[in-house]
Parts: C-alpha cells; sequence; structure tokens
C-alpha cells in the first residue's frame, strides 16, 4: 500500500494503481445517538376551498339536482313526484255529513255549501311525497343489498276544525269534525312536521250497498286500497226470509299478501236486523252472482262468532289482514252517537250478546259452512236464480242458502213452474230402511219426509235420467253420486271426494250409467267447456270430449259449475292446427296440458302440501323410498319470466306438454341416437357432476353472464333454515309454499323470479318449473368448463367431485338439444321435468287414466316409460346438514334429487318416488319442452331469451 506523510498539507503521490480489496463482514450495529433537537413551529400552507353547494332545484324528469360552485351537478337516484307549495284540494273522501275542501289562498276563505251555510276555510301549507315507483322506495347499502320500504304519507279526507291549536295537524274524531293532533307541529320556516306516531287524518269513505237475487241479497265492497275508515249506508230488505236473505260485507283480499292492512267500518242502524250476515274476503270485486266459490274465503271471528247489524245505534268493527286473511272483531255495539268516545266491546260480555249474535240460523252460518263443505251445484261459485222450498214457494236468492231445489238464473216472478219438476224422491226411516222411490215434485216429497220424520233425498228429472231406475237411492241418502272427470270417465263418490280430484259432481244418487246404458259423463247432452274461454250448453258428450275440450256430464250446464276448474284453452293455440293428446308434433307427443295449480300429480304428497305443515314434515324421512299417491301441484306464482293478466293470475302459466318419444340415448362417443336397446349405449346418468349445481343465468347463445341479482348465487342451491336462528325453522312452509303477495309486489315478472325465497324444503330448485331447474343445472357445467367468473361465483365453484367420463343428467340434456334444435320460437327448448311435470306425466300413465301416455308412445312408435326416472328438481339429504345457511362448516349444496320409478305396466302400487343421491344413481332422462298456453314467449333475439332457451354445452371442451 502508499505510504502518506502527514504535514501541514498532504502530499499526493501520482501515477500508483489502487486495487480495492473484498469487503469484509460487516461489522456489529454500534449505539444509538442522542435524541435531536426539536425543529422550529410552523404550520403548512391552507388547501383549496372545497366548492360548495349552491342550490338543489328538481328537473322536469322529478329527479333532484345539486349545483356545485365548481359546476359539478349530482342527481338523485329515485325520481320524486308530488305537488309543491299551496294548491287548492278537492277531498276524494267524504265526511259523515258532506265534502270539504281546502282552498289555495293565504287570504281567508269562506265556502258556502249550496244550501247557502257559510264556513271559514283556514289556508293549509303541505309537501306530499311519492316515488316514480309506487308504493315502493327502494334503498341500496354499501353491501349493494336492498330494501324496499312501503310508505304512506299523509292523506287527508275530511276538513271542519273543532279544537286544538294553530300548527297542529288534523285528527279524525268520531262525528263530523276534526280536532288537533296533541303533540303535532308544522314549521311554517323549515317547511317541516315535528309529530309523534298516531293515526293522523285517516282516509274515510261511505259506500253503498248493491243488488242480487231480486233485492234478497245486499253487498258493500270494501278495499282497503282506497280508505282507511268505512261508513255503510244502510239498506233494507223486504220480506226478508232467514233462509234466503243475505248481507254481505266483502273485503277484497290485499294485493301485497306481506304488508298487514287495518281498517274500520262503522255499520250504522237502518239495515233489517233479522237478515243474517256473511262476511268474506275475495279478490273478485263483482257481481255477487258471479262468484268463483274456490276465490273466497271467510273472515276470521274471535271465538268463531259473526255479529250481526245493530237494531239501534252504530256497530264498529275493526278488520286487520295477516297474508291474504282478514280477521274481524267488534269494538263498540249499539252505540248511540259517533260524536263521543264509545265504550269498548268485550267478547266475553254477554249483554248485548243476544242481539250481536242472534240473526243467524240455528245451525250455523250457512256461507261460512259451504265455503269449506259446498254442496252440490256451488262449486261454479255464487249464483242468482229460485229457491223452491218445501211448499213449493219459489223464493228469490243465491244458490249457496237454497234449501230446497234450486234454477239459476230466473226470479220468482217468472219461475213458479220450474218448482212443478217432478224428480226421484228416496225416502229413508229411522230404521235406515228404504222405501220405494217415488216421482214427486220436491216440494210433494219434502212434505212427506217432514210429516212422516223420514230422511230424504230429491233429485230432478233431465235428459237420459227419466226414471227412477236411474237413480240408487241409497246412494243418495248416504251422499254418494257419480263424479265425471270431464274426459268421459265417471266414478261414484261424495260431493267433497268428487272436488278434492277436480271432477264435476252430477248430484246424489245419480248412477255413472242410467237404465238405457248411457253414460252420464260421456253420453247424452251437456255443458262444454272449452278449458276456461267459452263454455256451450247442449253439446253431444262424444263431440266436446273428442275436441280435448271438457265436458261436464250429461244434462249439466254451463251455470252449474266453474270452467276454469279443468285446464285452460291450449290445444287450439297453434294457428291452422288442433292439437290433441297423443298427437306428433315437432318430434315429440302431445300428453297433455299441465296447469301448476292444481294439476293431478302421482309422487310423493308433500308436495301437494301447504302452510299447516312442520318443519320435521318436510325434511325428515324424505330419504326412503315410498308409493306414489294422488296429490294437486301447488303453484309458486314465480311466473319464470312471463307476465299473466292479472298481478295474482294462476292459471296463466300452464302449457302443453311435448314428450320425447325415447329417453336421451348416447352412443360410445357421446353421440345422441335413437333408441334401439342396443349394447354399448347409454341412457343412464348420473344427476350431476357432485358440486354445486345452481349455474349463473347466462345469454343461451353467448354464454354472457345475465344473473338477475348478485345475491342469487351467495346461497348456492338455497337453504332449509339459519343455524344460528332456531326459529327459522318454523318459517320453511311458508317460504316452500308461498302467497302470490311474497313474490309479485308489482307487475314486473323478473322481479317474481328474483323475490322467490332462497329457502324451501329444496332449497332454490323449483318443484313447478323444470325449464328453469334445466337452465341452472345445464349453466353449472357451462361456468366450470368455460371458466366464468362474476359476482359472488368463480370457476371453482362449481368444480366437479366426479370424473368428466361420467355424463350427466345436464351434459345428456344439453347434447340432445344441440341434436334436436327447437327451430319454432313459440316452442321451449327440451329440459327435464320438474317433479311435479313427472308426478303428471306419472299419473297419466297408471291403468285407471283416461289418457295413457305409455299406451300412446306405444301406438306412435316410442318407447313406455319404465323404471327411474330424474327429475330437475333438487334436493338435500335431510341425515346430514346440507342446505343449512351459517353452519360451522359453511353452507354446503345438495347431494340429493327427486326421482319417480314408472310401471310400464301401469299398476299403480308399483310406482316409487324418493330423494336419490346425484352421483351415486343412474337414471332415465326422458326431455320435455312446451308451448304456453297464453302464446307467450321469447324470441331468440330477445334479451329475456334466458327463460325460454338453454345453454348449448359443447362436449368437445371435456371429451
Amino acid at each position: 500500500m502508499p505510504s502518506f506523510i502527514y504535514g501541514s498539507s498532504n502530499i499526493p503521490i501520482k501515477s500508483v494503481p489502487v486495487i480495492t480489496g473484498l469487503s469484509g463482514p460487516t461489522g456489529p450495529t454500534g449505539p444509538t445517538g442522542p435524541t435531536g433537537n426539536t425543529g422550529p413551529n410552523g404550520r403548512g400552507n391552507t388547501g383549496n376551498t372545497g366548492s360548495s353547494l349552491l342550490n338543489i332545484t328538481k328537473n322536469e324528469d322529478g329527479f333532484l339536482q345539486h349545483y356545485f360552485s365548481d359546476g359539478t351537478i349530482i342527481n338523485s337516484t329515485t325520481a320524486l313526484e308530488g305537488s309543491e307549495g299551496n294548491f287548492y284540494l278537492q277531498i276524494a273522501g267524504s265526511s259523515l255529513d258532506s265534502f270539504n275542501i281546502i282552498k289555495n289562498d293565504l287570504n281567508n276563505y269562506v265556502y258556502t255549501r249550496n244550501n247557502g251555510t257559510t264556513f271559514a276555510v283556514d289556508a293549509i301549507t303541505f309537501r306530499n311525497i311519492t316515488t316514480s315507483s309506487s308504493p315502493y322506495i327502494t334503498i341500496e347499502n354499501e353491501d349493494g343489498k336492498t330494501i324496499e320500504i312501503k310508505y304512506n304519507l299523509i292523506g287527508l279526507s275530511f276538513l271542519g276544525i273543532s279544537g286544538g291549536s294553530n300548527g297542529q295537524l288534523l285528527k279524525n274524531s268520531l262525528g263530523n269534525f276534526q280536532t288537533g293532533e296533541t303533540g303535532t307541529n308544522y314549521n311554517e320556516t323549515s317547511k317541516t312536521i315535528d309529530a309523534k306516531t298516531s293515526n293522523i287524518v285517516q282516509r274515510f269513505l261511505k259506500i253503498s250497498s248493491n243488488s242480487a237475487a231480486n233485492g234478497n241479497v245486499k253487498y258493500w265492497n270494501i278495499d282497503c286500497s282506497l280508505g282507511n275508515s268505512f261508513y255503510l249506508n244502510p239498506s233494507t230488505i223486504t220480506s226478508p226470509s232467514t233462509d234466503t236473505s243475505r248481507y254481505f260485507l266483502v273485503l277484497k283480499t290485499p294485493e301485497n299478501t306481506n304488508n298487514s292492512h287495518s281498517i274500520t267500518v262503522i255499520i250504522p242502524t237502518g239495515n233489517t236486523t233479522s237478515v243474517p250476515v256473511e262476511y268474506a274476503t275475495t279478490n273478485e270485486f263483482n257481481d255477487i252472482s258471479n262468484w268463483s266459490l274456490k276465490n273466497i274465503s271467510p273472515v276470521v271471528w274471535p271465538l268463531g262468532e259473526v255479529p250481526c247489524f245493530p237494531s239501534s245505534g252504530y256497530i264498529v268493527i275493526n278488520f286487520i289482514s295477516i297474508g291474504s286473511i282478514w280477521y274481524g272483531n267488534v269494538v263498540a255495539f249499539s252505540h248511540s252517537t259517533l260524536t263521543s268516545k264509545p265504550t269498548l266491546y268485550s267478547n266475553s260480555d254477554s249483554t248485548n250478546r243476544d242481539s250481536l249474535y242472534g240473526c243467524h240460523p240455528t245451525n250455523g252460518n250457512i256461507f261460512t259452512r259451504l265455503l269449506t263443505a259446498p254442496l252440490f251445484g256451488t262449486n261454479a261459485g255464487l249464483t242468482s236464480g229460485i229457491c223452491c222450498n218445501s211448499s213449493c214457494v219459489a223464493e228469490d236468492t243465491l244458490n249457496v242458502f237454497c234449501n230446497g231445489y234450486f234454477v239459476a238464473g230466473v226470479t220468482s216472478g217468472s219461475g213458479s213452474t220450474f218448482c212443478n219438476v217432478l224428480g226421484s224422491c228416496c225416502l229413508r226411516d229411522a230404521n235406515n230402511k228404504l222405501l220405494p222411490c217415488q216421482k214427486l215434485k220436491y216440494c210433494e216429497c219434502a212434505s212427506i219426509a217432514e210429516n212422516a220424520n223420514l230422511e230424504f233425498s230429491w233429485y230432478e228429472f233431465k235428459n237420459s235420467k227419466q226414471s227412477c231406475s236411474d237413480f240408487d237411492c241409497s246412494n243418495a241418502l248416504d251422499g254418494f253420486g257419480a263424479c265425471c272427470n270431464g274426459s268421459g270417465s265417471c266414478i261414484e263418490t261424495t260431493q267433497q271426494g268428487c272436488l278434492d280430484i277436480g271432477g264435476f259432481y252430477q248430484g246424489a244418487g245419480v248412477n255413472c250409467i242410467t237404465s238405457k246404458n248411457v253414460s252420464v259423463c260421456y253420453g247424452g247432452t251437456g255443458a262444454c267447456c272449452d278449458s276456461g274461454v267459452t263454455c256451450e250448453n247442449n253439446v253431444y258428450g262424444p263431440n266436446c270430449i273428442s275436441n280435448n275440450k271438457t265436458y261436464f256430464g250429461d244434462g249439466t250446464e254451463c251455470i252449474d259449475y266453474d270452467c276454469r276448474v279443468k285446464g285452460i284453452p291450449c290445444y287450439e293455440i297453434i294457428s291452422g292446427q288442433t292439437l290433441k293428446f297423443g298427437d306428433l308434433y315437432q318430434d315429440a307427443m302431445v300428453c297433455g296440458i299441465f296447469n301448476p295449480n292444481g294439476a293431478e300429480c302421482f309422487g310423493n304428497s308433500i308436495f301437494g302440501s301447504n302452510q299447516t305443515l312442520t318443519f320435521a314434515d318436510l325434511t325428515e324421512d324424505l330419504e326412503t323410498e315410498t308409493t306414489c299417491s294422488l296429490y294437486r301441484s301447488v303453484y309458486d306464482f314465480i311466473g319464470y319470466g312471463f307476465t299473466g293478466d292479472q298481478l295474482c293470475d294462476k292459471d296463466s302459466d300452464s302449457y302443453i306438454i311435448l314428450m320425447s318419444l325415447h329417453p336421451v340415448t348416447l352412443d360410445t362417443n357421446n353421440s345422441v341416437v335413437d333408441y334401439t336397446g342396443a349394447t354399448g349405449d347409454n341412457t343412464d346418468f348420473i344427476w350431476s357432476h357432485g358440486g354445486n349445481y345452481w349455474g349463473p343465468l347466462l345469454k343461451p347463445f353467448t354464454g354472457i353472464v345475465s344473473e338477475l341479482s348478485d345475491d342469487k348465487l351467495v346461497y348456492k342451491e338455497g337453504y332449509i333454515y339459519n343455524y344460528n336462528d332456531e326459529n327459522t325453522k318454523a318459517n320453511l312452509t311458508i317460504s316452500s309454499f308461498i302467497d302470490c303477495g311474497f313474490v309479485r309486489k308489482n307487475n314486473d315478472p323478473e322481479s317474481w323470479l328474483q323475490n322467490n325465497p332462497n329457502n324451501s324444503f329444496n332449497g332454490k330448485w323449483f318443484r313447478n318449473y323444470g325449464l328453469m331447474n334445466t337452465v341452472r343445472m345445464v349453466n353449472a357445467e357451462y361456468a366450470y368448463y368455460f371458466g366464468l367468473t362474476g359476482s359472488n361465483f368463480t370457476t371453482i365453484t362449481y368444480t366437479p367431485t366426479e370424473s368428466q367420463t361420467e355424463i350427466t343428467s345436464a351434459r345428456a340434456l344439453s347434447l340432445f338439444n344441440r341434436e334436436y334444435e327447437e327451430t319454432n320460437e313459440f316452442i321451449s327448448d327440451w329440459y327435464i321435468p320438474s317433479y311435479d311435470e313427472l308426478a303428471y306425466i306419472a299419473k297419466n300413465c297408471v291403468n285407471d287414466s283416461v289418457n295413457n301416455i305409455n299406451a300412446k308412445l306405444l301406438q306412435n312408435g316410442g318407447t313406455p316409460l319404465d323404471g327411474w326416472y330424474w327429475s330437475s328438481t333438487g334436493t338435500f339429504d335431510g341425515t346430514t346438514y346440507e342446505y343449512v345457511l351459517n353452519h360451522p362448516s359453511g353452507l354446503t349444496h345438495g347431494s340429493m334429487a327427486w326421482a319417480i320409478s314408472f310401471n310400464s305396466d301401469g299398476n299403480a302400487e308399483q310406482f316409487k318416488t324418493k330423494k336419490a343421491h346425484r352421483t351415486e344413481n343412474k337414471y332415465k332422462v326422458r326431455p320435455i319442452k312446451i308451448i304456453r298456453c297464453d302464446k307467450s314467449f321469447y324470441a331468440n333475439n330477445s334479451p329475456n331469451n334466458k327463460y325460454w332457451r338453454i345453454s348449448r354445452f359443447d362436449e368437445n371442451i371435456i371429451t
């Protein structure tokens, strides 16, 4: 190394090369040095001033616009509507005396009535806000979840102030006046209302009665959407009869059954107090003579006692709705005046009991009783006509109140001759001995029975039934008679038994075959129903049935039954062609019209249940194989992307089912081939790939995600209850068999699907409609193999557990759709039937079926259904913790799906059903496609074709 000599300065040595050695290891860290001195105090520069809010205005479209000083404009997300400032308002309602007005005048204003009386009217300033999406305001939080709030701001109905101070809000008081509400104040400066929670200014309506049955029936229609308080104008009934005269107070079923509604009804004196009063709930606000009993339900009362109208003073009744049921409660009876506070009535108070409940017959409330056990002739609903009593006197009434021989559509002025009609008179004494049948008038038969203390049954002679030999008196007195199914078949059962199977009761004692060998359900002439559109009388039975219409039976008339009970217009919807059962059409066979609202099915009867079941009923012991039994499908109101003519219409989702002649069959190359039974062909498939099978909604021709809402995929296949809240178990039956109001909160069919609950006894899988199930199944495969990712799902969400060589039911169905692509836009794609649809097919494969699908398949060269078939309705294993929300192991998808085993011989005892393991069982798939009876469909280029078409799955990506 060079040397350095230090002195007063350095002496450099030039031109000496310097060589740097390798760095040694880092030494240990030295001690921390002392803290330095604190720096001087100071403040940074002031930032720029933010923009100021200058003004808020409402544009012409109703949106609030916020103007800032920097030029920024922010709009509200919801348009506002409503009146601003002072204005003239004429009240839609009425006070007990006369209407009032509010005048746009800040000065004193005098209002003059028609009779010349003047009143000073104070000016009132208020603001009324609604939204363009009435009756809901939608609030969205940071998580993207939505909350819908139903509101009812300020409604005014009275003006006529008596008491109160300046600035108070008005409230209704009993009588024709209003008072200021204590604890309320309107601030003129801030334009705000400060108020307690109270009943401020209810909407009040006076309503008058309507008449039916030649004035012997009077009824008032009450719609809770129009008012909160109702005053019934009295109406008398001349020459009243306890048996045939009635008052009806009719409450309209609330459109939104999720919300509870409350109303008050004030009934004054002036009505005929001896006439029984009936209280009913219906969604049919039309002439009472055209009601259908299946759309009527009784009002529920404490202790089951139904109040009468007062003979003096007023009766005040409160009604509250829970779901679709109205509950009534008398709060005041025989109240002398409405200008004073009434004494509240107690149901345990016996003081007014006789007058409050004394108007009803000793055998109970007839109308309410008939709703639960209707008699012959009432299943069409309420019908106006005459009743021939035991004295052969004709009385004007409704059919439900006739205790004699009823003739529809005539009045007593012209109907006296009808009381002379002859019929079979069957009599039986106290020792159960039958007397010979006699040919008598109704009144003669009734008179003999009354005088001799005999039991009797009478039925008129008409059409092919013209003698006593056409009737069985033993059956008649036991309540048995012919029951027609509308397609020519007949059984003998009770009236209720006939109603239970959707049949048309011919009357007590009527034989299926007359003495002249005429079938009352097939032969003769009678009413012919074109499945809900038109009904024609005097049609020859075989002609009606051969045209795929509903034949009510020999001697029947259209007025006797509800044409909507059986089916829906469908077979003639294709221009230039009338389809009928067994026809071949578009590579398929017509196998019937499926109406999810009450179709006859053959499977597990749990699917035909209602909200009376328990959690255990819906979740336990369903894995065991059981013999199929009859049930009627229960409509779920989802709509599946389509809308009906009415918000809660139950029949518009009906459709023709077109079924493949053969099960899906694949060869060894997984190509679709005709079924021949050849060795090596595959007709049995696992249900799913073992993973989550509720796929996202996709555009069927592009694979683009088009989901209803983000949270629909959070819950995978759905759940049955919340692990953190045992109380949710009690709600399972409600969410499994939902009411219309649960999902149909507006007339947007897509929202109906979106509002479908995430929990039921099958999770999110549909029991009615297999097309939407199949869409989800195929898209689960599609999402995985195409690597799709979207909101609340990734490719991993749908990871299979089974080998890709195992063909699933959805993949098999998708291949079938590619091979037999549907080109008619009004026909859906092929899909796997839901459980209800498969059970409907099963019902029409048993031996006693009028239309036997397997027999028609053989005639058309098809393969009869035999052995196990998959439905598209997935489900869970009740012995595990599948479908349990917030379970410690997480929410898991299901491992089971519903299946039905068919018997090609039609032996009903050999039809079986069960929850089957999705990957441990291999069953057949029988594709179906549909034509909607309302002629609705989505074109292939429609944005909503995801509700009608299924993704075309390309097997080349996995095979």
